[in-house]
């Protein structure tokens, strides 16, 4: 676990956090598009996973102003969250 001196770098890994989890979940959800039976669930999925590009820019823009490149990060209740979905 990164160690947390400043404000700044609570804000950093919030917005990595924040990255991270759009990246899970396009990948996830993009794949879940296929099994999904019901057109309601598949309209909003892909208006989610069309959102999540729009939001990863700007996440990313936001991590570059802080001279900051997202890292590669584990966040158990996003991956607990797919793990779930896809038993």
């Amino acid at each position: 676990m990164k160690t947390i001196n400043t404000l700044e770098d609570a804000l950093i890994m919030e917005l990595e956090n924040l990255y991270c989890a759009e990246m899970k979940l396009l990948d996830r959800f993009s794949k879940l598009d296929a099994i999904i039976r019901s057109d309601k669930l598949r309209y909003i999925l892909r208006r989610y996973t069309e959102s999540c590009n729009s939001k990863k820019l700007k996440l990313g823009r936001a991590l570059s102003f802080l001279h900051h490149e997202p890292q590669a990060c584990s966040i158990s209740v996003i991956d607990e969250l797919i793990e779930e979905s896809f038993k």
